[in-house]
């Protein structure tokens, strides 16, 4: 008997070590022999060899051949175990290492994955809503802490299903229209506005453009003008109704628009002498504006060329004109008269003035003799108003 037949007829025995060794680790055999608990021993290459892995040994006899050892196998077994060593011969041993690390280690993104689905983008919508539970932490001891969220409607605390979108967190019944409507928001259909949640209604109505005259929504075309919008045929003058020309323009008062005729009727300046609109250079005098030329003696028409008048009842005069209307002439040379005068008979003299129209006798001496004498409106001395025939 050579040696490979005592190694099987020592295996087939049930009274043999190794077969009691395999009956005992499994109940439920009944004497067939298993493989399951041999070891193999991994040799670790050298620093000369290849990183890939050197054939295993059996440890029941290094002598025997692998033809030899497989052959020992069940047919299961042994094609099992062929699998095994060719995969292990092609794989490098930090690979292995590497993919049981692979095999052990739970995938982050299968932890984090509950959310909804993301397969449409809103327009308008800066991120997509995801549904997800709490996050959870762990504090120094190793222990799993909750982290609280809240909800940006109710201001509780969110256990559960939460929709997280625009940097914050909603229930699902909360995710609600924060325009105004407080409708609730499909987490995969929204829009947003100021960086909150809303309808579409809503949004249509916050950035579609209204008529600043009939407040309707604007669809076409449309003009922008005093900072706001309108409809093409509602931009018109608002004193005449009549639609400003293309490339004509209007004029601006109190945020209203006019055509040029109405606008200077109503508001242009007018000249304080002929009423007209003054248009380019005028002067301002007493609290009125005139053009150059109508700036003048209201009763003589001259200018004023030492840019000085006389003002009598809100009208500019000159210097003579302006005594005159004040009663300052005097009646002798028809001069103003400036500072002391002579009252008599209706009339004003400069004091020099007031004398006898017959002899040039000065009047106002304060002598009572050289009272006066009024004759035909005109003074006289005492002994030229007896000489007089009447």
């Amino acid at each position: 008997m050579n040696e490979l037949d005592a190694l099987l007829k020592e295996l087939n025995d049930p009274r043999s070590s190794y077969t009691q060794s395999a009956i005992m680790n499994n109940p439920d055999m009944t004497g067939t022999p298993m493989f399951n608990n041999m070891k193999f021993q991994q040799q670790e290459p050298s620093p000369e060899q290849s990183p890939m892995k050197t054939p295993m040994k059996s440890p029941m006899n290094s002598n025997l051949g692998m033809n030899q050892y497989q052959q020992m196998m069940s047919p299961s077994l042994r094609n099992q175990q062929s699998t095994e060593m060719k995969s292990q011969q092609n794989i490098p041993y930090s690979s292995q290492k590497s993919n049981l690390n692979k095999l052990n280690s739970p995938s982050l993104n299968a932890l984090n994955s509950p959310s909804i689905n993301k397969t449409e983008e809103m327009k308008k919508s800066k991120s997509t809503p995801e549904l997800s539970p709490p996050h959870t932490k762990s504090n120094s001891q190793g222990q799993k802490q909750v982290r609280k969220i809240i909800c940006a409607t109710c201001k509780g605390q969110i256990k559960g299903k939460v929709v997280s979108c625009l940097g914050k967190t909603w229930h699902p019944e909360h995710f609600i229209c924060q325009a105004g409507c407080k409708k609730l928001l499909d987490p995969n259909r929204f829009f947003e506005k100021n960086n909150l949640p809303c309808c579409e209604n809503c949004h249509r109505e916050s950035f579609v453009p209204r008529c600043a005259y009939c407040g309707d929504v604007i669809t076409e075309k449309c003009i922008t003008a005093l900072g706001t919008t309108w409809h093409t045929d509602h931009f018109f003058c608002c004193q005449c109704a009549v639609q400003f020309p293309a490339g004509s323009g209007f004029l601006e008062k109190d945020g209203k628009a006019y055509c040029e005729r109405d606008y200077y009727r109503l508001f242009a300046t007018r000249c304080g002498k002929c009423g007209e609109i003054i248009v380019g250079e005028y002067i301002s005098a007493l609290g009125k504006e005139w053009h150059n030329k109508c700036f003048t003696c209201k009763e003589c028409g001259c200018s004023f060329p030492t840019e000085s008048f006389y003002e009598y009842k809100g009208m500019p005069y000159c210097e003579t004109h302006y005594h005159l209307k004040r009663g300052s002439l005097c009646s002798r040379c028809n001069k103003p008269i400036v500072g002391r005068c002579i009252s008599a008979s209706g009339k004003k003299y400069h004091p020099d003035h007031f004398t006898c129209v017959k002899c040039n006798k000065l009047l106002a001496t304060g002598n009572m003799d050289d009272e006066y004498k009024e004759v035909n409106g005109h003074p006289f001395c005492g002994n030229c108003a007896t000489r007089i025939r009447f």
